[in-house]
């Protein structure tokens, strides 16, 4: 830049501000305009606090050399690596340097290979040492590091680097996408990591997970962990958290410890069996006065009715609830049974997702009669698919899956407006589900039976003019698997 132009002649703590609005990532950027933009970057400490970290991928090569080329070849693969994440962690420490004593932001990820080739030259062991260099850094730091967020895969070195113990325990916030690899037995066999690395998660004492600071912990997935009750008391300021594998007696434990929780999700590990008792059954429920939405993933109902017969006064307004484990048989017993949750918080839920669970059209009718401000209802019936959509596995109830049921249930009986005469009877309206502005039914496949008259029924019943005869609100989505219907009244 000119040292003529106007913007030089600025005020170097009002051009200071004016990057912080400006938010270029990274600020190096800056830095490159003119040496006065510079040395103002360079002494702004809140330009620093938003971090992301690219560790360097791990070296591939031979994993068994035969020839003095192949060795060679190893060897320099090994010592680029080296390089790499000294020269790193002297970039990332005069970055933490120049934020000086600012809170930090951080994002983390292991980048990719330029090669897939070979295999991984480092146990998980071997790699974590190497990477000492990089995590001295932020350790060094550790009581300014507020968020962390990243992805990481599972068993990886980045995972144990970053679930070491000790290491930022200031953290108010955690987020990753953790990847658990299939093939991490496989790979242990082979020698290529070590067997403790595919063994499972003991505890999370002393990690970032246990730090007394956290408010929010969003982990997509996080393997299960034995010792999960050891962290119970770092967790009692949790606001959310999810989504964590559990057995249904961790699930217990997590809810009672965390009464702050807003927003929770969780899944049932595939080693749980079944209950329909619990040993625990009949001490004074606890309550849950700030729980707001919650994500069940495979829970039966015996199972989930056991969980939560110990707790009270959930005031739930979003509630998902995804059983892909029941088999239908006498064992789940799941025709005699119903998921309390929803009639127990009937009266606040306004948002509710039921995918795979076990229904039919007379326990959905119990579930409508006591959900008086619910808006929004999805049904999901789809068949389970691979990551290629290759179907593994149909829904096993042997019905129409209860669609057209539900499209009756849910039409008013009043569908001509211009009958004012019946606008004072309250009989010839129906109350189910009066609030509610979104259906969406996801049908598995073709064999299943919609009957498009009661779907346009339902639609011109709750879609003005006759929303407001039929004194329920009006109708903004409606869907039948891929098939929209658009209400009149926003044609």
């Amino acid at each position: 830049m000119s040292a003529v132009h106007p913007a030089n002649s600025l005020p170097s703590e009002l051009l200071s501000r004016i990057f912080e609005l400006y938010g270029a990532q990274p600020p190096v950027s800056l830095a490159l305009v003119s040496r006065q933009w510079a040395s103002i970057t360079f002494t702004t400490p809140s330009l620093w606090t938003d971090l992301r970290i690219v560790v360097p991928a791990t070296p591939r090569g031979i994993l068994a050399p035969e020839s003095v080329e192949e060795r060679e070849f190893n060897d320099n693969a090994l010592m680029s690596w080296a390089t790499q994440v000294k020269e790193y962690s002297l970039i990332l420490h005069t970055w933490l340097e120049r934020s000086r004593d600012m809170p930090l932001n951080i994002e983390i990820c292991m980048g990719r290979s330029l090669s897939e080739a070979g295999g991984e030259l480092l146990s998980v062991t071997q790699a974590m040492n190497g990477l000492i260099p990089i995590f001295s850094c932020l350790a060094e730091v550790s009581d300014r590091v507020k968020t962390l967020a990243g992805a990481a895969k599972y068993p990886s070195p980045l995972f144990y680097s970053l679930m070491k113990k000790n290491f930022l325990l200031a953290l108010r916030q955690i987020t990753l996408d953790i990847e658990v690899q299939q093939s991490g037995h496989e790979e242990a066999a082979n020698g290529n990591i070590d067997n403790t690395a595919v063994s499972g998660i003991d505890s999370l004492a002393g990690s970032p997970l246990d730090s007394p600071s956290l408010e929010v912990i969003d982990v997509q997935t996080m393997p299960l962990i034995m010792d999960l009750e050891a962290n119970l008391p770092s967790w009692s300021n949790l606001t959310q958290l999810g989504t964590l594998i559990v057995i249904q007696s961790q699930l217990r434990n997590i809810l009672s410890s965390c009464r702050s929780l807003v927003e929770g999700s969780f899944q049932l590990h595939d080693i749980s069996p079944p209950l329909n008792t619990w040993v625990g059954y009949g001490t004074p429920p606890v309550s849950l006065p700030e729980l707001r939405v919650l994500s069940l993933i495979n829970f039966d109902t015996g199972t989930l009715n056991c969980v939560f017969s110990a707790f009270k006064d959930m005031p739930l307004e979003n509630l998902f609830i995804k059983n892909r484990r029941c088999t239908h048989t006498e064992q789940w017993n799941c025709s005699a049974k119903m998921y309390d949750l929803i009639p127990d918080c009937g009266s606040t839920l306004r948002e509710l997702m039921l995918d795979h669970i076990c229904l039919d059209h007379q326990r959905l009718q119990v579930y409508l009669e006591t959900l008086p401000v619910l808006t929004s209802l999805m049904l999901e019936y789809g068949p389970d698919t691979d990551d290629v959509g290759t179907v593994l596995r149909q829904h096993r109830l042997p019905t129409d899956l209860c669609f057209n049921e539900i499209l009756a249930q849910l039409t008013p009986s009043l569908l001509d407006s211009t009958e004012s005469s019946y606008e004072d009877d309250e009989s010839a309206v129906t109350t189910l589900a009066p609030e509610l502005t979104t259906l969406v039914l996801n049908v598995p496949d073709d064999r299943v039976y919609i009957n498009q008259g009661l779907a346009e029924n339902f639609r011109i019943s709750r879609t003005s003019p006759h929303a407001e005869v039929n004194k329920v609100a009006p109708l903004e989505v409606f869907t039948i698997d891929e098939w929209v219907l658009v209400p009149e009244s926003s044609t």
